[in-house]
C-alpha cells in the first residue's frame, strides 16, 4: 500500500514539474521571459529531486 502511494506521489510531483515546464515554455514562446524563466528553473529542479529519490532507497 504505501509502494502505491509512493508512486502515486512521485507521478503527481512529474505532472506538477511537467506542468511548471510547459507553463513556462508557453510564458516564453508570449515573451514573458521574466516570468518563465523562474517557472522552467522549478520544473527542472523539482525533476531532479525526484529522480534523485527515486533512484535512493526509501
Amino acid at each position: 500500500a504505501g509502494f502505491a502511494g509512493e508512486v502515486g506521489g512521485v507521478r503527481a510531483a512529474f505532472a506538477v514539474a511537467g506542468a511548471g515546464a510547459v507553463l513556462g515554455l508557453a510564458l516564453l514562446v508570449a515573451g514573458r521571459r521574466t516570468l518563465a524563466a523562474p517557472m522552467i528553473h522549478a520544473a527542472g529542479i523539482t525533476a531532479r529531486e525526484l529522480s534523485r529519490n527515486s533512484t535512493s532507497p526509501a
